[in-house]
């Protein structure tokens, strides 16, 4: 197993590394350049001192001045005994220099000579402390050497600095790509796997923190699915359970309906009976269909006709307590949805509004047109909902003992209805009016039959 090493450790070693690759650098830089001047390649940086201190000591014994020779790359300047310059090869700033040295020798900057002679002249000299190429053609086509070699120098500092950035870089990033990873699968709630190692110490804590994460993940998610299925062969036992007695209230009556001595309103209360028993199996079928996962297909719906169709559902269902139902507004334009599942949801919701309304009260439906959507709004005069319910009622086999408690109830209705509105893009809202309870289902509409 590859050593482990903290991010403190690897920030002193790339410190360690650079400081050594500049010493090492510069030693290099350095000797080069006294390898080139032993080897007539450069001339050392004195050279031109060394060539004015040969001038001056040779003209020393001279009686008058001789511009000849003056070393080459040096600039000089000739006074009169009045200090007026007879002869240059220098600039005008050059020149007031080497006249304020003339007079201030003390004051003036390194570099400058002269010379007197016996006819009261004095000549001025300025040369540079600098390092040049022996070959004038080198000299001519490159840049000055110190400045050529230190660009060399800065530059392979900063090659060096960049490498092993680079290097430190990868490391860390290597080491952070592992969480990625490990988070990509997670999301993908796969959690058979083995959560990698890092070589660096603080990343290794965090994975490791990870894995136990995992680990607790995965029991939990067990732990979920089992309470998932369970809850399915809940569902599936209630469906079943139901069939027989809705087979036998749906066969007894067609049998009373063969009853010839039967009234009108007899014979209309057994036919509503018949088709709500109908209802009541189909619901079921999708309810069982819902928890198992399948999926009815969505089409377009007239919204005018679904609106007629939850009125008469709603009209048979208050019927019987005779309690009151008020409808107000018209819906119009289409709706791409799933027209079974939807009509049972939203029947679903007036079912409980109705369990909750005492007989004689009102039930209100409101259906809104709205920019984009419709609003189907149901209104009981019910006891409301408690706060544990404005929070829990849409979830699956939730149930209370306050308000809205009835015997019995599975806690299916409002969790099947949000879970059918939300998976055709709509929002159910529960919320308390002045009173009692608001059901707001808002559907997502389009205006072309032919829209998806």
């Amino acid at each position: 197993m590859a050593r482990r090493r903290s991010i403190s450790y690897l920030l002193i070693e790339f410190l360690l590394v650079n400081g050594i690759m500049i010493i090492f650098l510069t030693c290099i830089w350095f000797f080069s350049d006294q390898y080139l001047a032993t080897n007539g390649v450069i001339y050392p940086a004195n050279y031109d001192e060394q060539k004015v201190q040969q001038f001056v000591k040779r003209q020393s014994h001279e009686r008058v001045f001789n511009a000849d020779e003056v070393p080459d790359n040096v600039s000089y300047a000739l006074f009169n005994q009045q200090h007026h310059i007879l002869k240059t090869n220098t600039t005008q700033t050059d020149q007031q220099k080497m006249r304020q040295y003339l007079h201030y020798p003390d004051q003036t900057a390194y570099g400058y000579q002269l010379v007197r002679y016996p006819n009261k002249s004095v000549v001025v000299l300025h040369y540079y402390y600098l390092i040049r190429y022996v070959n004038s053609v080198l000299q001519k086509n490159l840049p000055p050497y110190e400045y050529f070699s230190l660009g060399i120098l800065l530059f392979l500092i900063l090659f060096c600095l960049v490498v092993t950035t680079v290097l430190l870089r990868n490391k860390i990033v290597k080491s952070v790509n592992l969480f990625h990873q490990v988070g990509e699968k997670i999301a993908k709630r796969n959690l058979d796997f083995k959560i990698p190692q890092s070589n660096i110490k603080e990343f290794e804590h965090a994975l490791n923190a990870m894995a136990k994460m995992q680990s607790a993940l995965k029991e939990s998610l067990i732990s979920k699915w089992a309470q998932e299925q369970s809850q399915q062969q809940e569902v599936s036992a209630l469906s079943h359970d139901l069939k027989t007695p809705l087979t036998i209230i749906h066969g007894n009556s067609e049998l009373l309906l063969e009853d010839n001595n039967l009234t009108q309103q007899q014979r209309e209360n057994l036919q509503s009976i018949m088709r709500n028993t109908i209802q009541a199996d189909e619901y079921l079928d999708s309810l069982r269909a819902a928890t198992n996962g399948d999926v009815e297909q969505a089409e377009n719906i007239d919204l005018n006709i679904l609106q007629s169709i939850i009125i008469q559902r709603a009209q048979e269902l208050v019927y019987p307590k005779k309690i009151k139902l008020i409808q107000s507004g018209i819906m119009s334009g289409y709706a791409y949805l799933q027209k079974s599942h939807i009509i049972r949801a939203i029947i679903n919701v007036i079912e409980n509004a109705v369990t909750f309304t005492s007989t004689g009260e009102e039930i209100k439906l409101s259906f809104k047109n709205r920019t984009g959507q419709v609003q189907i709004g149901i209104y009981d005069q019910g006891p409301g909902f408690s706060k544990s319910a404005l929070l829990n009622a849409t979830k699956r086999f939730w149930k209370e003992d306050q308000a809205r408690k009835i015997n019995g109830h599975s806690g299916l209705g409002l969790w099947f209805a949000n879970d059918v509105v939300s998976k055709n893009k709509g929002q159910l809202i529960i919320k308390n009016g002045s009173s009692g309870g608001i059901v707001l289902i808002n559907l997502v509409k389009i205006d072309n039959k032919h829209e998806n």
